[in-house]
């Protein structure tokens, strides 16, 4: 029994040594316990860390650090071997050692040019490190980028153009709002946002500037293909691919259909008043009629031309009326309802016809060549010869009568 208590004084005697703080005097104490730290425990851990002083300790205490554990480990892993070290990282809004260890290994150790990069862009530094890459250190600069669109994988491509923030804004003035879109026009051939804005406004655009530099048009020349009435920039692409230099070079062309302009600038032959009439009467009928090939256009022109000297370009033979038809010509498409043919005392046929045209509207053919059987659809050139009368279900009509000039 006496064994027993002598070890159990023993094992109590060597508790309190363990929980007494080591060495200290009343005074040094009481400083511990001002900074609210009286536990004997936590006294000594301090102490073991080699934190002797309760003023230090109080210093990493206010600055967010109360285990002495996480001081080392601030040594060991960042560098940071003073209290105001910490404190300028801590001032900078990075205040523990995962976010320190971040910045530091994208190479900023400085805790000033941490807060300015997390001011500009943000708290990631693996996004400031990206623009580091790409050779933009300054945070204030990356944020101008990054305000306009601009991303670290594009910034290359930006540079290569000349642009800067500045150059993006006047873009996005113009339409083009986004920086990859910036790109594309520039490298497409629209040279600015003013350039882009005018090349816009004449029709050009991403899908044919290619075509347009490839036929050597600028805005100037454009221009003035507008004013021979080339408006669109698919016909002025058209007219210079089919041959026509410059719209001086179109303008006596300018009154015909594109494409017989074409056709006959390449056949060498200059339009008049007559050819002018054959284009947009075939135009308006949307039937290729005379323009098929060089020799079948000379034959009709010279057929015609006996006999007419315009075509309107207004009316349908079967659309004017009988008094104003008189020697003038016409086009017309119709179906042969009747055929009225006249045989003379020595044998000869002529051929004459009972047509109806558009608006169901009957008039008479005489003397024309060919065939026209009853029943089928004619198109072509007739000049108004007056009137002619006929009875129909015993009473007598007055129709147009024209002479056929010509018939596809």
């Amino acid at each position: 029994m006496k064994k027993i208590l002598i070890l159990c004084s023993i094992v109590i005697s060597i508790g309190c040594m363990s929980v007494q703080a080591k060495s200290l005097t009343n005074d040094e104490r009481v400083k511990w316990e001002k900074i609210g730290i009286w536990q004997n425990g936590e006294i000594n851990r301090w102490i073991d860390a080699g934190f002797k002083s309760p003023h230090i300790v109080n210093e990493w205490i206010d600055a967010g650090i109360v285990n002495p554990r996480n001081i080392q480990e601030l040594k060991d892993e960042a560098n940071i071997t003073t209290i105001a070290e910490f404190k300028r990282w801590s001032n900078a809004g990075i205040d523990n050692l995962h976010d320190i260890k971040n910045w530091q290994k994208i190479g900023i150790n400085n805790p000033t040019q941490a807060k300015a990069w997390k001011q500009y862009i943000g708290f990631d530094p693996m996004y400031a490190k990206e623009w580091i890459d790409v050779k933009v250190t300054n945070p204030k600069e990356a944020a101008e980028w990054s305000s306009v669109g601009i991303s670290p994988s594009n910034i290359d491509n930006v540079k290569k153009l000349n642009l800067d923030s500045k150059k993006i804004l006047a873009w996005r003035k113009v339409g083009v709002g986004y920086a990859d879109d910036v790109i594309k026009m520039m490298n497409k051939g629209f040279s600015s946002p003013e350039t882009y804005k005018t090349y816009k406004a004449l029709g050009v655009t991403t899908n044919n500037i290619a075509e347009v530099k490839k036929a050597g048009l600028d805005i100037r020349s454009i221009e003035l293909w507008n004013k021979y009435g080339a408006k669109d920039i698919k016909h002025i692409l058209l007219l210079k691919n089919g041959g026509f230099e410059s719209p001086d070079d179109y303008k006596p062309y300018d009154k015909l259909f594109m494409q017989d302009a074409i056709k006959l600038h390449k056949w060498g032959i200059e339009p008049n008043s007559l050819i002018e009439s054959m284009s947009i009467t075939s135009g308006i009928a949307n039937e290729e009629i005379f323009f098929d090939n060089e020799s079948k256009f000379r034959k009709a022109y010279e057929t015609i031309e006996d006999e007419c000297d315009n075509i309107s370009r207004k009316k349908w033979f079967s659309d004017v009326d009988i008094s104003q038809n008189e020697g003038k010509c016409f086009m017309f498409a119709s179906r042969m309802m009747q055929r009225l043919d006249e045989k003379s005392f020595f044998g000869k046929v002529t051929q004459n016809g009972l047509a109806i045209g558009i608006k169901n509207r009957y008039f008479y053919v005489e003397d024309f060549t060919g065939s026209w059987m009853e029943q089928n659809t004619r198109i072509g050139i007739i000049k108004g010869i007056g009137s002619f009368s006929y009875n129909s279900t015993g009473a007598k009509r007055i129709v147009s009568k024209g002479k056929i000039v010509y018939v596809k």
